[in-house]
């Protein structure tokens, strides 16, 4: 399985979740902490549940950094939110019904924030866009009146290919479907 990695700032250090394969120390999965200059890599907390592959950003939560994800099998997602200091919790959060299924069918939504909303933008792909307000826990769904569709055997996922322009205040994304092109979301 493919890990999830994030550079922190305000430690300089690359956090990863490492979802099924142990690291190359022997240790196993779950969520482990690199320092780049020393190359040490200390294994933090295990992993929630076995799963293959996900997307993942770090995003400062009222004085807190946290790792957002997504995570997700063959029959099983979630949207997972990991406290990166002490105690290392996790927490599953609730999706909302109608992301449900392109996160279980493994089709790899992008996370981007906005930091002048406090939100984490979700998109897989199709016209949806969904918001996670990180200071109540609440999902809006945005269905734009024009916007891309996902094209049959394209669901490869959007992962990193979904990001946010602040100085234009837009997301930018590129579908798996090469001839869709990019694709400008405005909030």
């Amino acid at each position: 399985a493919f890990p999830i990695s994030e550079y922190r700032e305000s430690d300089g250090k690359i956090y990863a979740l490492n979802v099924a394969a142990p690291w190359r120390n022997g240790q196993g999965r779950g969520l482990s902490v690199v320092d780049p200059i020393t190359k040490e890599t200390r294994h933090l907390s295990d992993a929630p549940k076995y799963l293959w592959w996900g997307n993942g950003i770090i995003v400062n939560d009222q004085g807190q950094d946290y790792l957002y994800f997504t995570q997700f099998n063959a029959d099983w997602g979630a949207f997972v939110r990991w406290q990166l200091d002490a105690p290392y919790d996790f927490e599953v959060l609730t999706l909302p019904a109608d992301a449900q299924p392109w996160v279980t069918q493994s089709e790899g939504p992008g996370l981007a924030y906005r930091p002048d909303d406090h939100s984490i933008y979700l998109w897989s792909q199709h016209k949806e866009v969904y918001q996670y307000h990180i200071f109540d826990g609440t999902w809006t769904t945005h269905t734009p009146a024009s916007g891309p569709s996902i094209a049959s055997g394209t669901d490869h996922g959007v992962y990193g290919r979904w990001v946010y322009v602040p100085e234009l205040d837009v997301f930018l994304g590129i579908n798996t479907d090469a001839r869709q092109g990019v694709w400008a979301y405005k909030p």
